[in-house]
């Protein structure tokens, strides 16, 4: 196994996700995969979940929520009620918790704020103190 370089990510967006992909990644020392929840007909957690098994651990796991099921195709909302569950739903799939969860509410801060074009902005989820 080669060393792990943090800035390489493996993308299962149209992938088959196949743990022969999750082992040869490890392999050449890739530790993070990006998935979403709409990924593979919106199966994409449950089956990663179930093909990496034991290898799961080994990676850091980043997803991503927001578009949903819906007639027709996907649908997309900020609904934090539907964001909420997405991202339950995501650690049910996963059987863990992702490393980073990301979300159309980036674009929307960005817009609010009239933030900069930047490469990442995180929404902190810690609840304040009271």
């Amino acid at each position: 196994m080669r060393d792990a370089d943090p800035r390489i990510v493996l993308g299962l967006h149209r992938s088959r996700h196949e743990r022969r992909l999750l082992t040869g990644a490890l392999d050449l020392g890739v530790t993070s995969i990006d998935t979403s929840s709409n990924y593979l007909g919106f199966r994409s957690h449950e089956v990663l979940a179930r093909t990496a098994g034991d290898l799961l651990p080994k990676f850091r796991l980043p997803t991503k929520v927001g578009y949903f099921a819906g007639p027709g195709g996907a649908e997309h909302t900020l609904a934090p009620g539907r964001l909420y569950e997405a991202v339950e739903k995501a650690v049910r799939g996963l059987g863990r918790e992702p490393d980073v969860v990301f979300s159309p509410v980036q674009a929307a801060f960005r817009t609010a704020y009239d933030l900069p074009k930047v490469g990442t902005v995180a929404v902190g989820t810690d609840p304040l103190p009271i």
